[in-house]
């Protein structure tokens, strides 16, 4: 019931889910029940699980395989049309002309 809920909402707090289950689950429970059973973690304000499912593992490798044998075809040429980026958002303002 506790995977359920925060599979549902993963940005739920221990808090909010003790309070989706009612009375029937303490607050030491619940916070037991998803770190040493579900192995969730809270990572920037959601739960994330900590273990990749066999299905994410085969897509990972399969992805690298396939970045392997673009870049055993092309070598440099392939390394060089690599774009990385994190998850920084950058906010462009252009002042009005008026508040120049």
């Amino acid at each position: 019931m506790v995977h359920d809920l925060i599979e549902g909402n993963r940005r739920l707090t221990v808090v909010e889910t003790c309070q989706e289950l009612g009375t029937c689950i303490s607050y030491g429970s619940v916070q037991s029940i998803i770190k040493n059973e579900l192995l969730f973690r809270k990572i920037s304000a959601r739960w994330v699980p900590r273990l990749l499912s066999d299905q994410q593992k085969t897509a990972r490798v399969q992805v690298s395989e396939t970045l392997l044998a673009c870049y055993e075809e092309e070598e440099d040429a392939f390394i060089h049309r690599i774009v990385t980026c994190d998850e920084t958002w950058v906010h462009h303002c252009t002042p009005d002309e008026e508040g120049q």
